[in-house]
Order: C-alpha cells, then structure tokens, then sequence
C-alpha cells in the first residue's frame, strides 16, 4: 500500500467516524422532535416507530399550560444574570491584571475554588437569605443567585484574557492621559469582545437550563422558568411523552438560535 493509498483510506475512516459520532449526537434531537410531533397513542404503539402522520397539537397544547409564559421568564431571569455578571466582571478581571493589591492572587485562587463548589451547597443559605428578604418568587432572586454563581467563572475566564492584551498599549494610553475606566472601555472591551461573547454565550446556556434554584426560588406556576415549568409539565402530564417532548423542543430552540448566532459572531 502506497502513501497515497494510505492517506485517502485514513480520511475514510476519519470521515466515517465522524459521521457516527454526529448521528448519535443528533439522534435525540430528531428523537424529540420526531416524538413531539406524534400523539400519545402513536407513540406508545411504536416509541421509534415511523409515525401515523404528523401532528402539532403538542405544541398548541404546551402554549396552553402555560409555556409561553415560562419561555418569557426563563429569557427575563438569563437575560438579566448574563448581563449583570458580564458587567461586573469584566472590571473586576482588569482591577486583577491592571491594580493587583495585597491578596489579590490568593482571591483569584479562591475563585478557582468557587468554580467546583456544586450549586446544591449553595441552595438553603440563598433561600434562608431570599426569604428573610422576601425575595422569593420574584425574578431578582433568582438573577442575583445565578450571578453570583457565575461570577467567579467569568472573573477568572475574563483574566486570562485581560492578561494577554500588551503592556505597550496600556502605558501608550496612560502617557496620552487616558484614565482606567476609559482603557477599560475603549481598549480593553474592543480587544477582548470574543471572549466576551463566548463567556455570555456559556453563561446564558448555564443560566437557561437550570433546573434546582429555579424550581426553590419561583414557587408559583406563573413565576416559573422554563426549566422548573417542564418539570411541572412532566409530573403532571407522566404518560403523555410527545406532550413533554414537544415543551422540551420548544425550550431548545432558543438554545440553538443562540448557538447559531454565536457561530457568526
């Protein structure tokens, strides 16, 4: 066997193995959405079997109980933590790099520590400090929970980005007069816009699809999000698979207009 030979048959199998690996990475997209478009009965007859026509009264019937509303305070409560957490953090990455004071590496070491605590740890001191505030069931709650819990991820992210922009161009903008919020702004946040978009990107697919405070924090159906209301769906609709399904694709498709929108930016 030739080198050529050789070459086009290890594309072959390169090819090959990644069109398995994107089949099954696809196959419970099109598994819910395939589900989702049939009814309860069709589906327990055959749950892969091809279906007896389509239908979309799942996705009629999830905006009835309620989705539409749960869609609007999942993006209320994603929205505001993302950009809270964006707006604190990036200064405070660039007081790390640019102002360093006594003790400053050993906090940035204690964000690494944060960054593995699991959230659950963190769950009955948020909601003993929610309820003595009487924050509970209100959206505020729940942004300032998921900011906080996102903060040291984004501090130290941020950082490491920070650190790689050139001294030179810092003392260029110190000698022209330039102040640290007005680098911050006009020099800092240009370069480091990427990284920016891919920390809100991570911190919004964080903040959407969790579950746990979400469900302690907004008790009442109205306040719900996403997440916690399709919990909600699931254990009151236990045998109606294409009625969960169909919540569970509505849910995902901000999730993939987002990810598109970051494969432009």
């Amino acid at each position: 066997m030739n080198a050529s030979t050789s070459r086009r048959l290890g594309s072959i199998v390169q090819q090959a193995i990644l069109i398995l690996a994107s089949l099954a990475a696809l196959f419970p997209l099109w598994f819910m959405l395939w589900t989702a478009l049939r009814t309860r009965d069709d589906y327990f007859r055959s749950p892969l079997g091809w279906p007896q026509g389509i239908h979309w009264e799942n996705f009629v019937t999830a905006f009835e109980q309620n989705i539409g509303r749960w869609v609007l305070n999942s993006a209320i409560v994603t929205g505001g933590s993302v950009l809270l957490v964006t707006l604190i953090s990036v200064p405070a990455a660039y007081a790390f790099v640019r102002l360093p004071f006594r003790g400053s590496e050993l906090l940035l070491k204690l964000f690494v520590f944060l960054m593995v605590i699991p959230p659950i740890v963190m769950l009955l001191p948020l909601f003993a400090l929610m309820t003595a505030l009487g924050r509970v069931n209100h959206f505020d709650a729940v942004i300032l929970a998921y900011s906080g819990l996102m903060f040291p991820f984004s501090v130290f992210m941020m950082v490491r980005y920070i650190e790689a922009i050139p001294h030179e161009l810092y003392e260029a903008a110190f000698v022209e007069g330039a102040s640290h919020l007005r680098i911050l702004w006009n020099i800092v946040v240009p370069l480091v816009g990427p990284a920016l978009v891919t920390l809100a990107i991570v911190n919004a697919l964080w903040a959407w699809n969790e579950l746990l405070i979400a469900v302690v924090m907004l008790q009442r159906e109205e306040s719900r999000t996403l997440q916690a209301g399709l919990a909600l769906l699931k254990g009151k609709n236990t045998m109606d698979i294409p009625l969960v399904m169909a919540g569970a694709t509505i849910s995902a498709i901000p999730l993939l207009l987002l990810y598109l929108f970051g494969q432009r930016v």
